[in-house]
């Protein structure tokens, strides 16, 4: 997976109101996890209009092995840029 790709996970894990300032599409990304992560985020985003992606319910969605440490390591990079997002 490839920085920009794991930074853009992480940005829409942590605001998935971006997909409506962005054009991005599943296409965009690596075939495999990063491809699956996305389409789960956008489905979610599509339906609920959720504030923040519950990164447990999506490690569970995307399955299989590794999940939860791929979703981790999405959210490990843009936690660094903005721990004063976790304080609250």
């Amino acid at each position: 997976m490839s920085e920009l790709e794991r930074t853009l996970l992480g940005a829409l894990l942590l605001n998935p109101e971006l997909l409506e300032s962005c054009d991005l599409s599943a296409a965009d990304f690596s075939v495999g996890q990063e491809r699956a992560c996305f389409s789960e985020i956008a489905a979610l985003w599509e339906d609920r209009h959720p504030s923040e992606v519950d990164p447990v319910l999506l490690a569970a969605q995307l399955g299989g092995d590794g999940a939860t440490s791929f979703i981790a390591g999405c959210m490990d990079g843009n936690i660094k840029l903005d721990a004063a997002a976790f304080a609250e």
